[in-house]
């Protein structure tokens, strides 16, 4: 009997700790719960164009950004058309947007039927690729080569937006193709040879001084440089 009684009481004993153990795991789960609290959503990401302007061309309907700090201008009403001698250079109905920085580094877009020739040989200095409009081009810093030839020193120029890293030569590839551009009347001149689809001109440098060239170090020295790859790759229709 005695036993008996040893045996029940030490069965009960192993539940009871079993029970005690198990109530004890529950509630210090609980109290780790609560001590965690709810989660936290998860942080937005930063607006790399936080505080920008907005601005889109008229013709081929291109939207960027741009700092405000920075100076637009809109001459498409009134962009110069002809060259000196009244020669047609590019078709009526295309942007002529210029956007400047405080220390005159400038973003000049034209969007234009061309007239195919752009002064001369260049050589490509630097080219970076860079993601625009959709789909992949080229930033090509390049420099003109002068009458004397591949022997002659180099003209620093400024950079292009192009499809190719290599030099332009006289490939009627080397620009973007405009994408809303119509070509307009007054291309029937003889005399001059137009490219056969309108362009998107795009280009990086300094408007003043006037005929400045500045070697590719000035440019990636420039704070500005960096807004203006920015400025370029907010580009989208």
């Amino acid at each position: 009997m005695i036993l008996e009684l040893v045996l029940v009481v030490a069965v009960l004993a192993v539940a009871g700790l079993g029970i005690y153990t198990s109530m004890k795991h529950k509630s210090s789960t609980v109290a780790a719960k609560t001590t965690q609290g709810p989660s936290k959503p998860a942080s937005p990401t930063p607006d790399p164009y936080a505080g920008w302007q907005s601005y889109t061309l008229k013709y081929e309907k291109i939207s960027l950004k741009y700092p405000s700090g920075w100076a637009l201008s809109d001459q498409t009403a009134n962009c110069q058309n002809t060259d000196s001698e009244g020669q047609l250079l590019y078709t009526p109905g295309s942007d002529c947007v210029t956007i400047t920085s405080p220390d005159q580094l400038a973003i000049n877009i034209m969007t234009a039927q061309y007239n195919i020739d752009f002064g001369g040989p260049r050589k490509v200095l630097s080219s970076t690729a860079i993601k625009l409009l959709g789909g992949i081009h080229y930033l090509n810093f390049e420099a003109m080569i002068p009458e004397g030839g591949q022997n002659s020193p180099l003209i620093n120029g400024g950079f292009e937006l192009v499809n190719s890293p290599t030099a332009p030569g006289d490939a009627l590839s080397y620009y973007p193709t405009s994408k809303n551009i119509i070509p307009g009347p007054g291309l029937q001149n003889p005399s001059l040879q137009f490219r056969p689809a309108p362009i998107d001109m795009i280009s990086i440098y300094y408007s003043q001084p006037t005929n400045n060239h500045y070697p590719l170090s000035r440019y990636q020295q420039d704070t500005n440089y960096a807004n203006a790859i920015k400025i370029l790759e907010s580009m989208t229709y």
